[in-house]
């Protein structure tokens, strides 16, 4: 039976899953892994607030007042050792960071900070989110509230997720408890425009018996209004071929990228027997088109790792990614010690210095848009073929995101036999910018095709790496 036709948008179709192919040959993916900034950590501790580490940092980028803006979590000495409280810095270039010290919230007598929140006792981790189908809380906020047992008798009830809103991203309103329970990594909040839901993925705990404690997997919740969400769903995303319960995803941060949703996995690695904090973590792939089901991208390839400089030498988790002049920006902390470093099942080890590490710091990643997995030749010297379920199609412009050696194009009726005059023989590629190039059959573009029920596309490699393609 023939694939079902399928509709696709004018953003750029990325090859993370099989939801658009129907067929392969000699084709294998290969993730591509970004380049760190020779001039991380971009952002480090300098305030009283800050000086042991800074955490999880959210940027969106404002193209109306073409600004980077960062939230991100703090944690300094006394008062704040152990409580944190959301930070906001901004960039004209995503590089060069500011603090602009605001009277919003004071620090052990200070009365200007760059603290946007810092109660009911804590806040931490914050995911921030731009909302325009709702401009009366254009910004939306979901972060974490931890209850310490020196807490439980002033905050009995804040051992939570809290939400919150503003219109400008800086004020943000009272907020308010919506899913309660251990939740203490950090979360991460979407919208999904084809479900018309909010996504919140959290922390979730699951048993195993091979390993003593809560064994850290993700939990799903979801809400249409912002305000009423379900409980959390638990979704386990290793396996014991991957060394479950021994490996273990530490955080899901979503980020919707054209017509899905991208996950960044924060995955711990865990080094001794019994031992359920110490570790390394790096980040992985995962995609979902629903919310719900979520797919490992590329063999579970590392995405970002560990090193090699001091600052990020352990530990590496990912914080958000957004894309700007055809650049894709990751942002994430790493930290110079290993998770979990000093810390056994029941308490720390008696070294001061294990137990309290400093240092660490806000990191940049900067891989070209769209080129997160490329398509490429299993063996080489052999021709590769990858062929696309029907789709509806309705363009001028066919354009391919490629390192193009030789590659070749199609267009395949519903029998799967190639339009006369749109055949692979008689393709070329003209390179648009320096990522992309324009597709034209005998110097004619899609939109000339006689194109009247749903068409399939078929890329021929002989010599090329593919990552996308885009109907313009």
């Amino acid at each position: 039976m023939s694939a079902a036709p399928i509709s696709i948008s004018r953003h750029p179709q990325l090859f993370l899953d099989d939801h658009l192919l129907v067929r392969t040959q000699n084709i294998r993916r290969r993730l591509l892994q970004p380049r760190k900034h020779p001039a991380n950590p971009v952002l480090d501790g300098e305030h009283p607030w800050e000086t042991r580490m800074l955490q999880y940092p959210v940027v969106l980028h404002e193209p109306e007042r073409n600004l980077f803006c960062m939230w991100y979590t703090a944690f300094g000495e006394g008062r704040l050792m152990e409580r944190g409280a959301i930070c906001y810095a901004e960039s004209k270039d995503g590089l060069h960071w500011q603090k602009p010290m605001l009277d919003l919230r004071a620090f052990e007598g200070r009365q200007t900070t760059n603290i946007l929140l810092s109660e009911p006792a804590e806040s931490c981790f914050m995911s921030v989110i731009k909302t325009p189908h709702e401009p009366d809380s254009l910004y939306k906020g979901l972060y974490w509230h931890r209850v310490k047992k020196s807490w439980e008798a002033q905050y009995p009830d804040l051992r939570a997720n809290l939400v919150t809103t503003s219109t400008d991203g800086i004020h943000w309103q009272t907020p308010e408890p919506v899913i309660f329970g251990k939740s203490d990594n950090p979360p991460s909040l979407v919208w999904y425009e084809p479900e018309q839901k909010y996504f919140a993925y959290l922390r979730d705990q699951a048993q195993h018996p091979d390993l003593f404690g809560h064994i850290r997997v993700t939990g799903i919740s979801e809400s249409a209004d912002f305000e009423n969400w379900i409980e959390k769903e638990m979704m386990i995303l290793t396996d014991e071929d991957e060394g479950y319960p021994y490996t273990q995803v530490h955080a899901l941060t979503a980020t919707v990228y054209g017509d899905l949703l991208l996950g960044m996995l924060s995955v711990i690695k865990l080094e001794e027997e019994g031992n359920n904090f110490l570790g390394i973590m790096n980040v992985q792939l995962a995609c979902s088109r629903d919310g719900r089901n979520w797919h490992r991208i590329a063999d579970r390839a590392t995405f970002l790792d560990i090193g090699p400089e001091s600052w990020d030498r352990w530990f590496v988790h990912a914080g958000s990614l957004l894309v700007h002049n055809d650049t894709i920006h990751v942002y994430y902390h790493g930290w110079p010690v290993k998770h979990g470093h000093g810390r056994k099942n029941k308490g720390r080890t008696p070294n001061p210095n294990a137990s309290r590490p400093k240092g660490g710091g806000i990191g940049l990643a900067t891989p070209p848009a769209d080129r997160f997995v490329a398509l490429s030749l299993e063996s080489p010297g052999t021709e590769a073929i990858v062929e696309t379920k029907p789709l509806y199609l309705s363009g001028t412009n066919l354009l391919l995101n490629a390192e193009a050696g030789q590659l070749q194009i199609e267009l395949l009726d519903e029998k799967g036999t190639p339009i006369p005059g749109f055949t692979a023989a008689t393709s070329r590629l003209i390179p648009r910018d320096r990522l992309r190039h324009r597709v034209l059959w005998n110097d004619r573009p899609l939109g000339a095709a006689p194109i009247t029920q749903p068409i399939s596309l078929r890329f021929i490699l002989r010599d090329a790496d593919l990552y996308a393609f885009q109907i313009e």
